[in-house]
């Protein structure tokens, strides 16, 4: 028995090490397409599973985060930013968010690109994929009404969608447990991903219908949506491109994408600030040609 426990308690002290928080900031959606949705509130994170360096993020009652010419500000019921959409890695886990990618895009963007633009809006979602991702923006365009939506796709945003809310969202007793116990979240969290994060490539037949209706958004707000394409797509099955660029949307490849440890935090998962760096490299030009642009008077014909 002295053992068990002593065993126990050495383990508990390397989780504590190791293992991130509990991730409180996510919830289950009635959307059965999204499944889960963020929460707004305060918090602080240290960590998707892997512990890094703790960092606190406010999420405003709509789910997203504004990055302003002032820096981050909490602005709800604000429009007319340019919006991001995506998973974890746009979001930026493990960092502030002025070293994620949407502020620093906004922050590389010359001034004649942003104009009197409020700033940018990052309605990314913790663990969401591209079905997912396209469905709930196209209710954010229809709300904040930006002028260009950014996407960045990566490989891993090609697969069914998961519900990642199934770790955090559990019975009192068991929610007391893994807030409580590093260890005891390690086990909740390796027996939830066996039985409820197993997924597939995304079919055609599931991401169809979430970019009709976000390039149906984009059309009733005279938004441009530009899909940036990180790295070769491992999902040929989906032909990306032709189904973005055949809905009136673009598709754009960047040159250049995270590779080598030298780009990631310790969880060896999402971006550190250097990975989000090389990622607004690319990203910043080609949004503000699309700014720039929009700002042109009409050629009149003669």
């Amino acid at each position: 028995m002295a053992g068990a426990l002593l065993l126990l308690s050495f383990g508990e002290l390397a989780a504590r090490w190791y293992v991130s928080g509990p991730i409180d900031c996510l919830r289950p959606s009635p959307d059965p397409i999204t499944l889960y949705e963020m929460k707004p509130g305060h918090y602080e994170m240290d960590g998707w599973v892997r512990r890094v360096a703790r960092v606190t993020y406010d999420i405003d009652p709509h789910g997203c985060r504004w990055w302003t010419p002032d820096g981050e500000r909490l602005q709800p019921e604000a429009t007319g930013g340019v919006l991001f959409g995506g998973s974890s890695l746009v979001w930026g886990s493990g960092l502030p968010m002025g070293q994620a990618l949407p502020a620093q895009v906004w922050q590389r963007l010359p001034g004649s690109a942003k104009g009197s633009l409020p700033g940018v809006l990052d309605c990314s979602v913790i663990g969401y994929t591209l079905a997912q991702t396209a469905h709930v923006l196209a209710k954010q365009i229809d709300r904040t009404h930006p002028p260009v939506v950014v996407i960045p796709v990566i490989n891993y945003f090609l697969y069914e969608p998961l519900n990642w809310a199934a770790l955090t969202e559990t019975n009192p007793v068991m929610r007391w447990l893994i807030h409580t116990s590093r260890l005891a979240r390690v086990v909740h969290m390796a027996t939830v991903a066996e039985t409820n994060l197993k997924t597939a490539h995304l079919a055609p037949e599931h991401l169809d219908p979430a970019l009709d209706e976000l390039a149906a958004a984009a059309r009733r707000n005279k938004a441009t949506v530009m899909f940036v394409l990180l790295g070769d797509m491992k999902n040929p099955a989906l032909h990306l491109e032709d189904r973005i660029s055949s809905r009136g949307m673009l598709a754009l490849a960047a040159a250049n994408a995270p590779h080598g440890t030298e780009y990631y935090l310790a969880d060896n998962t999402h971006w550190n600030a250097a990975g989000h760096s090389l990622v607004a490299d690319e990203i910043a030009p080609m949004l503000a040609a699309r700014l720039e642009a929009l700002r042109q008077p009409p050629v009149q014909d003669h």
